[in-house]
């Protein structure tokens, strides 16, 4: 019932002409838009991304003149703020090349996203990481049993809201695990809320993870073999001295 009253679903009508101030004083924390976005299409293009072979880089710096960047990520915690990953990312930035088309599928949602987080969109889509402040797309893969990001909350010095978009489907893809929230020590999972092609918005700092997803009882030979989600955000460049980073909790 708590994640539950936590959710407004909207359409994507709603999405593009409701004022801004609906979103910013929306009580319930988390936002889904229905069918934001054709779910075969974003199916179809993210599926050639995780087939494509790529070599992968160490950290994922960006810095003035870097490239579209793949890597793997595999970090347990050490010490406290810290938190533990294990997942593969494809990060695009709007200076480079986009061969995938991921790039323009999502580039009206994009813009107002930018909008609802107080910023000029063609503005934020020139900017190189010498503006600090740049367009990023990150392709989130979490492959079967082991993918996750342990409990922890995003900085809200850049933006005032999480925006991504589902490109797999509880149920579909997987039905164990996924995006969870924690309240009083009790995990409230988001995706079976959501289907493939929605959109969603939450705070950046509510707690929240991504527990390993696996597959029981779906029989398909259509799906991926692990949750993918395509966050579309504003954050700052390693060119910032005082960078921000996400928080482990």
């Amino acid at each position: 019932m708590f994640l539950k009253n936590l959710v407004t679903k909207i359409s994507l009508k709603d999405f593009f002409e409701k004022k801004n101030k609906f979103f910013y004083r929306n009580k319930k924390g988390i936002i889904i838009v229905k069918k934001a976005i054709n779910k075969n299409k974003i199916r179809k293009i993210v599926y050639k991304i995780l087939k494509t072979k790529k070599n992968y880089v160490k950290q994922p710096l960006i810095v003035e003149g870097v490239k579209n960047i793949c890597w793997v990520s595999d970090f347990k915690i050490k010490k406290k703020k810290q938190y533990s990953t294990a997942d593969k990312s494809w990060y695009f930035f709007p200076w480079n090349r986009d061969n995938s088309g991921i790039m323009n599928e999502t580039s009206l949602l994009f813009k107002r996203v930018i909008e609802l987080n107080g910023y000029d969109a063609d503005k934020i889509e020139k900017n190189t990481p010498k503006d600090q402040i740049i367009k990023r797309i990150q392709l989130i893969f979490y492959p079967y049993g082991s993918g996750l990001i342990s409990l922890h909350r995003d900085p809200i010095n850049v933006i005032k809201m999480n925006a991504g978009i589902y490109v797999t489907e509880y149920k579909k893809d997987y039905d164990i695990g996924g995006f969870y929230i924690m309240r009083n020590k009790k995990k409230y999972f988001l995706d079976r809320y959501v289907k493939s092609g929605d959109l969603v918005l939450f705070r950046p700092n509510i707690v929240h993870g991504v527990d390993p997803v696996f597959k029981t009882k779906i029989n398909s030979k259509k799906v991926f073999k692990g949750r993918c989600f395509l966050n579309m955000a504003m954050v700052q460049s390693h060119e910032v001295k005082k960078r921000i980073y996400t928080e482990g909790v």
